[in-house]
């Protein structure tokens, strides 16, 4: 694992002390929070039916609830032409604690029942960040038939995360070992592993965005690693658009919420 890896790991837990906390923010009237329980737990979600045949799903990264999708509105924003879903996964916010443990299959099984739950009988389209990428490209293998489109946002990548067991410990420890968070970072390399034997996605429209901003501890280089791991998930299909950023780090629906619902509204328009 490359120590920048490490770095960008860490920064979605920092979020998540900032985030996690701040779910309740107000949003227009238009968004329900509701509770579904799936798989013996409960999972909170905000979610709008604008009875379209498709549903925008949102996926957030390690140490994060839904809270990244709200901070620039762009739930709320797509909330206005479509249905959607954000939520926070098992032990984040006011999600109950799964069972462990919390890896990719169990954290895909648990998105399963609630879109059953909340939206049955539609299509998805499925927006993710960082390790969220991990859960809708799982999502999207088991479930072609369900998946309408994809919708990456600067994306885990096993190509390029190579995270250590002692890295692993490390941010464990700094989420603590049993919080929704520190159950899955505890998964980590074993994801990264089941993530390295995933066949390619089903052909359905996607788009991936690479965040390629510089650093002192992200050279070109390294972003060029990162941009060529993230285009890998267009092997083989039909569709595939990938876009490099140069003004956002990671966070980039944080810095550029219009780029991201723009890349969205595209995906959208190949459904009408």
């Amino acid at each position: 694992m490359k120590k920048t890896t490490l770095w960008v790991l860490l920064l979605c837990g920092a979020s998540c002390f900032t985030a996690c906390k701040n779910d309740d923010t107000p949003g227009p009237a238009l968004l329900e929070k509701s509770t579904f329980f799936v798989n013996g737990h409960a999972l909170t979600a905000y979610l709008h039916d604008q009875g379209t045949d498709f549903a925008v799903v949102f996926e957030s990264g390690l140490g994060d609830g839904v809270q990244p999708w709200r901070e620039q509105k762009v739930l709320e924003q797509a909330a206005e032409k479509t249905s959607v879903i954000g939520y926070n996964r098992a032990g984040y916010a006011d999600s109950g604690n799964g069972p462990g443990p919390r890896d990719i299959p169990t954290l895909r099984q648990d998105l399963e029942k609630l879109l059953e739950a909340a939206f049955p009988g539609k299509k998805y389209v499925l927006v993710a960040h960082s390790l969220g990428g991990l859960v809708i490209r799982d999502f999207a293998l088991k479930n072609p038939e369900k998946t309408a489109a994809l919708l990456f946002i600067d994306p885990s990548h096993e190509s390029y995360n190579h995270p250590t067991d002692t890295q692993e410990d490390m941010l464990v420890a700094a989420f603590g070992a049993n919080t929704g968070a520190g159950m899955e970072a505890r998964q980590l390399v074993e994801d990264l592993q089941y993530a390295a034997a995933m066949p390619g996605l089903p052909d359905k429209p996607a788009v991936v965005i690479t965040s390629k901003k510089t650093s002192p501890e992200n050279d070109a280089a390294d972003r060029q690693q990162w941009y060529d791991a993230h285009d890998e998930l267009g092997a083989g299909l039909s569709d595939f658009t990938h876009i490099a950023t140069t003004q956002s780090g990671h966070y980039i629906q944080r810095t550029e919420p219009d780029l991201v619902l723009q890349y969205l509204n595209k995906l959208l328009g190949k459904l009408q």
